[in-house]
């Protein structure tokens, strides 16, 4: 019967008033007492154990609601060795005796060990002689008794090498097995074969031939084979001696190899090589051309050499004239200029010799000359240098060449220099000569020339082959001034024909200081001819004209003069006449050219005007200045016979020079020429000499000028005239040039005055241009009929035809011919300016411009 805890709990109150009077006590009891049996738990987990291990339980735990509880343990099992079951129980019991439920713990002990089983004993090998022996391991086992099995044998390899194989294992009283363990035994053949003696050991000479004798072998297990492992080539006391080494082993079926032998056969050289020089010595050679030596040509010395053993090395050395030696060929080696002899020695490998020699005579000394001339390309007149060298010129033995040189262009003699360390020089020659024999050509003029270095007087033991070479002569530069007249007149009205002379002067170019191309080497300007050509039509006038001094003392300038006789088209006709200077000078410019008119001189016609002009495009040597006044006055008329020109011209112009005012005049009073159109608007040219004067120092020499001055009467009161003078120096530059427009002076509108051209019907000026104003072409006067002109002409591009007409109803149609008279261009428009003969080829062309029944035929010239 278990006990039960009874608790009784009892409380007992009373009341308080506000002034602390207390009431009667009241009381209640509760009784409390404990039926619960006690909770258990937490013992060990089931498990599984080897048997080599302690079985060890967890015991539970116990609580009590109201009181403590205490665990009991109620059974417990144990089992056999190879499978044993443990287990335990419990309960709890509180203070009250009440008990709770049971819990249990199974612990299982089972035998997984195999036994342990000890080492085999290690691998060995035996000789194939022994037979096999194996020793079993050892076993043991923690939980019962271990047996040691047999679980296999083998054998692997061959005779060589054969290997048995024995396996065991163990296994305990619960059927578990351990891990096999074999013994290996291996059985091999390790000995090597026995070999004999292989055959004495000799000496030979070279030229025998070495017999060896291989030695024999046995083996105690197998057959043995005899092998030769080696074959040794071994130096003697020279390279011809030497000695071949056979060495041998032998091997059985094992692969089990013997000792070695061998046999030694040593071979010797005692024998003397073959030398063979070249037949013919003494030989005799000159000197390479340009050297003091000889070089050797191949092997023409070369001994040669032989011998029975070995290839011989073949020695040389040289004495005498020349001190060298070396081996192999003598090619390319340099003998001295005198006597040289040759030995050859012919070594074998062994040390044996042999000698022989030649005798080389070096008795002459082959030079190289040369002779240049600079510049190799040079202008008649100018200087060249002329250098001779000759190499060798002082060889050991042969002493100085010494001698001297005369040079020659062609067969004509410039000049000796002596030779001095091999070099004769001639410095600053003029390309000049006197007047060649008749029929042959002088050794200056232009062209391609011989220059040839003549050697004499050199020494003997020297051979000099005179050298030449080419010097290129140019002609010389030349320049050209036309001086002829500009203008021409026929004899007489009705005559179409006239003499017009021609005459340029020439100038050498070191006559020309301010020329870019000038020198102050002078020729003999009279070895220049000249050719005067037509260069409309490119018509030679007159050709191979002499050149003749001016001045006796001075041979660089000259003139030329040619009267030509020409007949003119029409009553006044333009040339283009150009200036070619050739032979030994050139020159053919179309800088040079000049413009001539000759026409018909016409009965009462006369010219007069004055007035000025307010320069603004001025140009010339001695242009005006902008802004400045250039005053002219003119009268020009044919005398009453109507055989002579008469009247002047007065005209200045003002320019600033190195800060003075300068004034210049120009006074014509030699009229050559007048040309006049009476047509409206009415124009003339007139040509002429003039003085210039710079008035601002009369002091100063006069010069006498070409004058040119062309006009256009527009009608009264003048104030649309225009008016351009052009001055040509002596040398034909423009000296002075009213309006230019960079191709050519053109007329320019007077600031005030008058022109007037008498003769023909009177023009009236239908407008008025401000003064000072320049007038171009297209600007014309109402009246203006039919006026046309081109520019730039002559020209290397195109035209442009400009056509000055008051008529604005007719088209204007133009045709152009070429000189042979095929058409090659036609225009019909309305307009007044026609460009056009971008692709004309050169030459020159004519030019038809037709408007209703006006026509005009003008010629134009491509360059």
């Amino acid at each position: 019967m278990k006990s039960v805890q009874i608790t009784a709990v009892i409380k007992t109150w009373d009341a308080i008033d506000a002034c602390g009077n207390h009431s009667a006590t009241v009381t209640q009891t509760i009784i409390v007492h404990d039926t619960q049996g006690a909770t258990i738990g937490g013992q060990g987990a089931d498990a599984t154990i080897d048997c080599t291990a302690t079985p060890s339980f967890t015991p539970p735990t116990a609580s009590d609601a109201n009181s403590g509880s205490t665990v009991n343990e109620l059974t417990s099992t144990t089992g056999d060795p190879c499978h044993g079951i443990y287990t335990k129980t419990w309960d709890a019991i509180d203070a009250c005796g009440n008990h709770s439920a049971t819990v249990t713990q199974t612990i299982i002990a089972i035998d997984t060990h195999a036994p342990t089983i000890g080492d085999p004993p290690l691998p060995t090998t035996i000789d194939c002689t022994a037979t096999p022996s194996f020793t079993a391991p050892t076993a043991f086992d923690d939980c019962s008794s271990a047996t040691v099995n047999i679980v296999g044998s083998s054998t692997s390899g061959n005779s060589c090498n054969r290997t048995y194989t024995l396996s065991w294992d163990a296994t305990d009283a619960c059927g578990n097995h351990s891990a096999t363990v074999s013994q290996l035994i291996t059985v091999r053949d390790t000995q090597p074969p026995t070999i004999g003696a292989a055959g004495d050991n000799a000496t030979i000479e070279c030229t025998a031939t070495p017999g060896f004798t291989p030695p024999t072998a046995s083996d105690a297990c197998t057959g043995a084979t005899v092998n030769c492992v080696s074959t040794t080539t071994a130096s003697g006391s020279c390279p011809g001696s030497f000695s071949f080494t056979k060495k041998w082993d032998a091997n059985d079926a094992c692969g089990n190899h013997s000792a070695t032998v061998s046999q030694t056969i040593t071979v010797h050289d005692a024998q003397a090589p073959t030398i063979l020089c070249h037949a013919g010595s003494p030989f005799v050679r000159s000197t390479n051309a340009g050297l003091c030596t000889y070089k050797i040509s191949g092997t023409e010395f070369d001994a040669r050499a032989t011998d029975h053993c070995s290839s011989p090395t073949i020695n040389w050395s040289a004495s005498g004239a020349t001190t060298i030696s070396g081996t192999g060929s003598m090619a390319d080696q340099r003998l001295n200029f005198g006597t040289n002899t040759i030995q050859w020695k012919a070594v074998d490998a062994c040390g044996n010799t042999s000698t022989c020699s030649v005798i080389v005579n070096i008795n002459s000394v082959a030079t190289t000359a040369t002779v240049t001339v600079s510049p190799s390309s040079q202008q008649y007149s100018d200087q060249v240098n002329f250098v001779a060298s000759v190499a060798p010129y002082n060889c050991s033995g042969a002493g100085d060449i010494g001698g001297t040189v005369t040079f020659k262009v062609g067969t004509q003699t410039v000049g000796s220099a002596p030779v001095i360390n091999g070099t004769a020089t001639l410095a600053n020659v003029a390309l000049l000569e006197a007047a060649p024999p008749t029929g042959q050509v002088a050794p200056t003029s232009p062209g391609s020339r011989t220059v040839t270095a003549c050697f004499a007087g050199t020494d003997a033991n020297y051979t000099v082959t005179n050298p030449t070479t080419t010097l290129a002569i140019s002609c010389e530069d030349a320049r050209a001034y036309y001086t002829g007249v500009c203008y021409a007149s026929t004899s007489s009205p009705t005559s179409s024909t006239a003499t017009v002379t021609l005459s340029a002067t020439i100038k050498d170019i070191s006559a020309a200081p301010g020329d870019p191309n000038y020198d102050t080497y002078g020729g003999d300007i009279r070895n220049a001819r000249v050719t005067f050509i037509n260069r409309d039509n490119n018509t030679i006038i007159a050709s191979n004209v002499p050149v003749g001094l001016v001045n006796t003392a001075d041979l660089t300038i000259g003139t030329a003069v040619y009267n030509w006789n020409v007949n003119i088209t029409g009553d006044a006709q333009q040339f283009t006449i150009g200036v070619i200077v050739n032979n030994y000078y050139c020159r053919n410019s179309s800088d040079d050219d000049a413009v001539i008119t000759v026409a018909k001189p016409l009965p009462d016609l006369f010219i007069t005007g004055g007035g000025y002009l307010v320069l603004t495009n001025s140009a010339g040597m001695k242009a005006g200045d902008p802004g400045t006044r250039n005053n002219f006055g003119f009268n020009v008329k044919y005398n009453n016979s109507q055989t002579n020109l008469q009247g002047n011209i007065n005209s200045i112009f003002r320019r600033m020079e190195s800060g003075v005012l300068r004034v210049y005049q120009v006074k014509g009073n030699s009229m050559t020429s007048l040309n006049m159109n009476t047509a409206c608007p009415k124009t003339a040219v007139f040509n002429g000499k003039a003085n210039i004067q710079d008035i601002t120092n009369p002091l100063l020499p006069q010069s006498i000028e070409t004058l040119q001055v062309k006009i256009s009467d527009m009608g009264e009161p003048g104030s649309n005239d225009r008016i351009e003078i052009t001055v040509w120096n002596k040398s034909g530059g423009v000296w002075f040039a009213s309006n230019w427009d960079g191709t050519k002076t053109i007329e320019q509108l007077v600031s005030g005055g008058n022109i007037k051209v008498h003769g023909g019907s009177a023009c009236t000026a239908t407008f008025t241009v401000a003064a000072g104003t320049n007038v171009q072409k297209e600007m014309l006067p109402a009246s203006t009929p039919f006026l046309v002109k081109a520019h730039p002409n002559p020209t290397r591009h195109s035209f442009t035809v400009h056509v000055e007409t008051n008529n604005l109803r007719d088209k204007i149609m133009i045709k152009v011919w070429d000189i042979a008279g095929r058409l090659t261009y036609t225009a019909s428009a309305g307009g007044h300016s026609y460009t056009f003969g971008e692709n004309f080829a050169t030459g020159v062309y004519i030019v038809e411009v037709r408007q209703g029944d006006k026509r005009s035929v003008i010629k134009l010239i491509k360059q």
